[in-house]
């Protein structure tokens, strides 16, 4: 396997910015730049930003962000509707993770605490493969990706560190002007270069000849697709993953780290994509750092729409110092919490991001922690399980004054107003919650957005729910095209009657579990005579976008789970052999082997097995030795 490529996939998935730059600009051809603003909201009302919630802001003396120019030339062009969107949006929805480390003062132990649960796309077999290399400077263990060196989560004999996405903005798309009778000569400032031409082979299975590719590359980077002829522009990428990098210098320097400074010296080796990264150790020391490569862009430029290339208005300026990048070691507070949330207050001097998580997790953690003066690893197992939804909640309180007037809705909606907001597999309100909000925002922004930008702006953005919790607090706002009480009717009958399709009229054994299934599909289990070889079990799984323990379904198929908490990870820094793992499938990706899905009952039910450590507890509970010495 191509373990450069490998991460640079990883990189890709993590890295949706360049989707949000046409979402949004999608929204804006239909509603100019604000509406495009209010329909995109980027923060759940209380929720934390990491560097602020920890004690301490992470503001530094630099220069601050130009504004953006109200002048015609500085301003990012808006596309026109004739903008094929749809042919651009690729790709699953975006995924996120919740980390946390805790104080040996708030800890019961007395030592430092580290939680972790990456959340990625379902998959089988698992991403991760649990792993302890020991040899010449590395006594190292946690997860690995199968193919790529070194541990990624983990620790070693004296740190531990878990990461999550910073969400950062390190993708822009340029609209590129190419010669009409050279389709190799970009304008650039009024002169015409030449792109560099990148012939890509991929061999295929059956065939004789591989298939091929040309690839062309401006200063921007490669064109994802030549875009209608009519409008005479391409999309161009630039992206720092694209940038050679020194990434598993990073990694292995951090598996080798003995402290904090050792730590943060290893990450400045860390270009994309951008992590966060908690830090707890033996000496009781917590800490949090946010490296990689965050571009420096023109006065004018925000990153958030796609801007012209052949201007030159808009090239960035290098990249944000590595010594005035968010870090927080040793907050008052006595813990650091990361859930893809906003890193920074507004009055940071560098545009970070603009593509933040709405913050619901993060608040829900950090109100967990803040309810115990001290915790352990059984307590923060719980709040990697909590599947109670802030954004829930909200809606309930929202709709407290909703009056339907059909009898038989209005019992099942009162159901939901006496609901506590968790969204368990084995709660009714939940189901019901859960079809109405998705049948609200089918039928207050499809029509309006159109069938191809509402299915992207559904699928790829969370702002669809805060939007309508906003709107649930006007009942008269034209968004309601009937009014709100009699919209939420309409769509709760619609939500039942679908789920009288799927689970029969008898609604007593209607359950969100029932319909909400994990989805663990190999590439090979797609052929139907496959599937039982090859794909894992599909067991009934609760929570959704919002909750801390994930749930994310596709819109497009409900209510089938794709994004999974991929690992959970516990570790006390005071005694490693305590340290608990679990991840879907199993270590194997053997279909026959009998690890390949024996962890995936237990991950469903929130079992976690121990990640032993020491030589003499791992020589205690081995299953077995296998050796391997060269011919």
């Amino acid at each position: 396997m191509d373990s450069l490529a490998f991460v640079k996939l990883m990189a890709w998935v993590l890295g949706g910015n360049w989707r949000a730059e046409l979402l949004r600009s999608a929204l804006a051809v239909r509603f100019g730049p604000e509406g495009a603003d209010a329909l995109l909201p980027d923060q759940f009302p209380g929720s934390p930003t990491i560097t602020e919630q920890a004690g301490r802001s992470a503001r530094r003396a630099a220069r601050p962000i130009a504004p953006v120019s109200g002048g015609e030339s500085a301003r990012a062009p808006v596309l026109p509707s004739g903008f094929p969107f749809a042919a651009l949006f690729t790709g699953i929805p975006a995924v996120g993770s919740n980390n946390w480390v805790v104080a040996p003062g708030r800890s019961k132990s007395g030592g430092a605490l580290l939680a972790n649960d990456p959340h990625l796309d379902a998959q089988m077999p698992s991403i991760w493969h649990v792993n302890h290399l020991v040899g010449g400077p590395y006594d190292v263990i946690g997860v690995a990706f199968p193919g790529v060196p070194g541990i990624i989560i983990g620790h070693n004999r004296h740190i531990a560190w878990g990461l999550t996405n910073a969400e950062e903005d390190a993708q822009d798309l340029y609209l590129e002007r190419f010669h009409p009778r050279d389709p190799n000569l970009y304008l650039f400032r009024g002169q015409w270069v030449r792109a560099q031409i990148v012939r890509e082979e991929i061999k295929i299975k059956g065939r004789r000849d591989a298939e091929t590719i040309d690839v062309r590359i401006t200063r921007h980077g490669p064109i994802l697709n030549p875009v209608v002829e009519s409008l005479g522009a391409f999309v161009a990428l630039r992206w720092t993953a694209l940038d050679p990098d020194s990434i598993f210098a990073a990694v292995l320097g951090v598996n080798r780290a003995t402290s904090w400074e050792e730590f943060r010296a290893a990450l400045r080796d860390w270009s994309a994509p951008s992590q966060n990264f908690v830090y707890a150790d033996r000496a009781g020391n917590i800490g949090y750092v946010m490296p990689g490569r965050i571009p420096l862009r023109a006065p004018g430029h925000d990153g958030r729409e796609p801007v012209p290339g052949w201007t030159g208005e808009f090239e960035w300026r290098g990249f944000v110092p590595g010594d005035q990048l968010p870090v927080v070691f040793n907050p008052p507070r006595g813990y650091i919490v990361t859930a893809n949330n906003r890193i920074v207050p507004p009055d940071y001097p560098y545009l970070l991001g603009t593509g933040y998580d709405i913050g619901a997790r993060a608040l829900r953690i950090t109100s967990l922690l803040d309810a115990q003066p001290r915790v352990d690893l059984d307590d923060l197992a719980r709040i990697q399980l909590d599947q109670t939804s802030p954004l829930a909640q909200r809606f309930v309180a929202a709709w407290q004054d909703v009056r339907l007037r059909d009898g038989d809705l209005a019992a099942l909606f009162d159901e939901v107003k006496r609901w506590d907001g968790r969204v368990s597999a084995d709660s009714r309100a939940a189901l019901l919650y859960e079809g109405l909000l998705l049948e609200l925002k089918r039928s207050v922004f499809q029509d309006a957005l159109g069938a191809e930008v509402f299915r992207r702006y559904l699928r790829h953005s969370p702002a669809t729910a805060l939007v309508l919790l906003e709107l649930s607090a006007r009942p008269d706002d034209p968004w309601w095209r009937d009014g709100r009480d009699r919209t939420i009717e309409e769509a709760l009958r619609q939500t039942v009657r679908d789920l009288e399709r799927r689970l029969g009229t008898d609604r007593r054994g209607w359950r969100w579990g029932r319909v909400h299934t994990l989805a663990l599909e190999h590439p090979l289990g797609r052929v139907p005579a496959l599937a039982r070889i090859f794909n894992g079990p599909a067991p009934a799984t609760g929570g959704d976008t919002f909750t801390v323990n994930v749930g994310p379904f596709d819109p497009e198929t409900p209510y089938r789970q794709i994004v999974v908490p991929s690992l959970r990870l516990l570790i006390d820094a005071q005694n490693w052999d305590t340290a608990r793992i679990i991840h879907t499938t199993g270590q194997s990706g053997l279909p026959f082997h009998r690890h390949y899905r024996d962890l995936t009952a237990l991950w469903a039910r929130g079992d976690y097995l121990p990640l032993l450590y020491e030589r003499t507890a791992i020589a205690g509970a081995q299953e077995g030795t296998l050796t391997l010495r060269p011919p």
